[in-house]
């Protein structure tokens, strides 16, 4: 059973005390990141193996959940460490790749 990346983040004592963001506040970062990065659904979808339906219910809110492969696939191939998208620290300490 794959854990969401809100389970994932009540083990992580650090990051609970960073802050925690829900997952639409996540996946609002991830596509930030994405257009920032002028890159498409569909270039996402062939880096990560995650059909490019499933992504873009994401970032529409259609889907509300996801889990902690997605959400690090997502990053991996935005090269953006995981931990900056579920910080509450601003999204300017997040350089352009």
């Amino acid at each position: 059973m794959s854990m969401t990346v809100r389970d994932w983040l009540r083990l992580d004592e650090k990051t609970m005390m960073v802050g925690m963001l829900d997952q639409s506040a996540i996946i609002a970062r991830i596509r930030a990141l994405r257009l920032a990065q002028g890159l498409t659904i569909q270039y996402l979808a062939d880096q990560t193996g995650i059909h490019r339906s499933i992504i873009g219910k994401l970032e529409r809110g259609k889907r509300k959940t996801f889990n902690l492969d997605e959400a690090r696939a997502l990053c991996d191939a935005l090269k953006v460490d995981l931990r900056v998208v579920i910080s509450d620290e601003p999204m300017s300490i997040v350089e352009k790749v």
